[in-house]
């Protein structure tokens, strides 16, 4: 008889992976130019001068870069799903 935890056993669950990132990418330094790689993983290399993360979508549910806007970010693109 097993003693483990009927929550421990949860490998048959389905759905998005709640540790991962709500965005991925990063800001990449690239010579005098900082911008967001939708691609790239990792810590960021830098931040821009201007631009914020803003909750977009159905129920403010999409964390997104705007680079023209201002105050500060409403999200955090590497907050847990």
């Amino acid at each position: 008889m097993s003693t483990e935890h009927p929550r421990n056993t949860d490998y048959r669950h389905e759905g998005p992976n709640q540790c991962a990132p709500i965005l991925e990418g990063r800001f990449r330094k690239s010579e005098n130019s900082c911008s967001w790689v939708a691609s790239d993983r990792g810590a960021d290399q830098c931040r821009p001068a201007s631009g914020r993360f803003k909750r977009e979508g159905q129920n403010g549910s999409q964390c997104v870069w705007n680079g023209t806007d201002t105050g500060p970010d409403q999200c955090n693109p590497r907050t847990a799903r």
